[in-house]
């Protein structure tokens, strides 16, 4: 009777203890799994920080060059509107001359 008793209690004891490892494999899957999703988070934060970082660069040079592009156009009309200008100028500087002139003669 011993002899079986003895075996009950190994068998049970055998069985609490792949209990009780299960249980500890159970929480380090638990745990690497966690870790595993926090490196994914961080990859994927860095990723595109990178993707962000590469647009931003891109959307610069053709902001750049849509800005020089703009610069030359301007540089072009502003020599057209210069020219209006100046005749207007020119015509007011001439009315004002001309005016001068018939009022001295009118003395």
């Amino acid at each position: 009777m011993y002899s079986i008793d003895n075996e009950k209690e190994m068998k049970k004891i055998k069985e609490e203890k792949e209990q009780k490892i299960n249980e500890i494999k159970m929480k380090e899957l638990k745990v690497i799994e966690k870790i595993k999703l926090k490196e994914e988070k961080k990859i994927k934060s860095i990723m595109k920080r990178k993707v962000d970082e590469i647009n931003m660069k891109s959307n610069s040079n053709i902001i750049n060059s849509e800005e020089a592009y703009d610069n030359q156009g301007d540089t072009k009309n502003d020599v057209i509107k210069d020219k209006p200008d100046t005749v207007t100028n020119t015509f007011a500087t001439t009315t004002y001359n001309n005016n001068n002139n018939n009022n001295i003669k009118k003395k």
